[in-house]
């Protein structure tokens, strides 16, 4: 809902909070929502203070918005028809790395002779 320049006053409705809700799972800044509403930053600001539900529904926007894009991204990751995303999926949240992959495939690998190292024992030679 928004307002005209001048008014003193903005209560947010119940249906401008499901709007916050929304703008902050999209990515909107406190700056950008505060304009879509016709009310300076401060002002969105000290609403925010004074009433719980614009801060709940910004962080339940925003969580839901990640939910909605993980189950996305992990589906995707989980298809076997995303390589990339199979590989980011693992980086990110499986810690896996490229050069912990090639370090465990190396202890895989059977050993020869040429990539035994050994060492001699030192021989204290100072008696």
């Amino acid at each position: 809902m928004a307002r005209t320049k001048g008014t003193l006053e903005w209560n947010p409705s119940v249906k401008d909070i499901k709007q916050i809700e929304s703008l902050a799972g999209y990515g909107m800044t406190i700056k950008d929502m505060a304009a879509i509403f016709g009310v300076s930053k401060p002002t969105f600001e000290r609403r925010k203070k004074e009433m719980t539900e614009i801060t709940e529904a910004i962080n339940r926007g925003k969580a839901l918005a990640l939910s909605s894009v993980s189950q996305t991204a992990y589906k995707m990751a989980s298809s076997g028809k995303s390589a990339p995303m199979t590989q980011f999926w693992l980086k990110v949240r499986g810690g896996w790395s490229e050069e912990l992959a090639q370090r465990e495939s190396d202890f895989e690998k059977p050993a020869t002779e040429d990539s035994l190292i050994v060492e001699e024992p030192e021989t204290d030679t100072s008696v």
